[in-house]
């Protein structure tokens, strides 16, 4: 007993040190698309009863569970894992020696009662893939952007074109836009509605003209957290065909490109023109805008999606600069939140000092989504504060809960 104590009483002096050593000299990281994959890993249990190695043994086990874990986090979206946690439960996290293929500790330490290892474990990602795809447990189609339509409009009767955003509260309706949001929809993309403003605290104003640049349109995506941007515009006016005397041909034209937000990169461009038969005018413009709007947003919606299979492939680099990373205990959990994130890819830490981390993140998404992201986590004991975002870095800061601030 009096062994097993002083064993305990050294391991709090010095295990805390030696942990902070090896996290800061390890990092969590993937070893490119193999079969196998390694996780570095934090387990943890109580030392009860002065017995030092159940606790150790106890806490290398709830390791390799986390291990577990984050190799179908690589694989399932976290909706798809909280919609089957049971059976995962069953699985997976009571069978890891199923697909674990091995473990190496890197290092331990006691502290306050509790007993903690740093495990490096390799899991077979081939194993893991089968036993989900047995249980019937599979992911989802990829998801398609979200869009944000931004097309202006000028009718029969207008002076003027003119664009949602230059008065986001009236009720006028956009024909050929409102064609062009149904059609994408049904072919799955999101679209991003207007009709809900940001709530981002921006006090700059919407653009005043009805004809926006590229620059205009893709910080508007920015701000309702859009993948792309389609912006133009559509004309519609009387053509030269008639029957008798009421009867009139009306013709619409729309001219649109679709825009990446993260990178402001054109992905294809359109113009196209409907005719319409109506003796209403009203009723004629419109459904000219609206059948033009249609024929834009079928071929965008192609030059889209063969644009987002490529970009799915080829994740953005972004480096994360943590101040107040040397709590460790709020470093660790804000790495496991940040690799959970859908759409993050991998991590790597690539430098650290006694208070600052610098990580790589490979993300699906721009910069300003991962910080919107991570925006919406909850963490235990501290609070983030996002100081700066560029199309690459996100410069962000661990606060503790007392000294919280929110700047959007």
């Amino acid at each position: 007993m009096l062994r097993c104590l002083q064993k305990i009483r050294f391991l709090c002096k010095l295990g805390m040190v030696l942990l902070s050593a090896a996290v800061l000299a390890s990092p969590v990281y993937a070893k490119g698309a193999a079969q196998t994959q390694n996780y570095e890993v934090l387990g943890s249990a109580p030392i009860l009863n002065a017995n030092v190695e159940n606790a150790r043994q106890k806490a290398i086990q709830n390791s390799l569970v986390s291990a577990v874990d984050l190799a179908a986090a690589d694989i399932l979206p976290l909706q798809t894992r909280v919609n089957n946690f049971k059976l995962l439960n069953d699985l997976l996290y009571i069978k890891t020696d199923d697909f674990v293929q091995g473990y190496r500790v890197l290092t331990e330490a006691g502290f306050e009662g509790t007993y903690r290892v740093l495990v490096e474990a390799t899991v077979s990602i081939e194993r893991l893939r089968s036993a989900l795809h047995q249980a019937g447990v599979t992911a989802p189609p990829k998801a398609l952007p979200r869009v944000l339509l931004l097309i202006s409009e000028k009718r029969l009767e207008d002076l003027d074109a003119h664009g949602w955003w230059q008065q986001p509260d009236a009720a006028r309706e956009f024909a050929a836009e409102e064609a062009m949001r149904q059609n994408l929809l049904q072919k799955g993309f999101a679209v991003v509605s207007h009709d809900t403003l940001p709530d981002d605290d921006s006090t700059e104003p919407f653009p005043a003209q009805a004809l926006l640049s590229d620059s205009q349109a893709v910080a508007l995506g920015r701000r309702f957290e859009a993948q792309i941007v389609i912006v133009g515009s559509a004309t519609a006016g009387i053509a030269p065909n008639t029957m008798g005397a009421d009867i009139k041909t009306y013709r619409a034209d729309i001219d649109a490109r679709a825009l990446r937000v993260d990178t402001a990169e054109e992905i294809g461009g359109i113009t196209r023109d409907a005719v319409a038969v109506n003796a209403d005018h009203v009723a004629g413009t419109q459904q000219a805008l609206s059948a033009a709007g249609m024929l834009a947003a079928n071929e965008l919606a192609t030059m889209i999606m063969s644009k987002w299979e490529e970009k799915a492939k080829t994740p953005t680099a972004i480096v994360i600069r943590l101040a107040g990373a040397g709590n460790l205990a709020n470093f660790i959990n804000f790495r496991r939140v940040l690799r959970g994130l859908n759409g993050v890819k991998q991590i790597q830490v690539s430098d650290l000092t006694a208070d600052t981390a610098t990580i790589d993140v490979a993300y699906d998404a721009d910069a300003h989504q991962l910080a919107n992201a991570l925006m919406r986590q909850t963490f235990d004991h501290f609070g983030l504060r996002i100081n700066n975002v560029s199309d690459d870095t996100v410069d962000i800061s661990l606060q503790p809960e007392t000294t919280v601030e929110h700047h959007p």
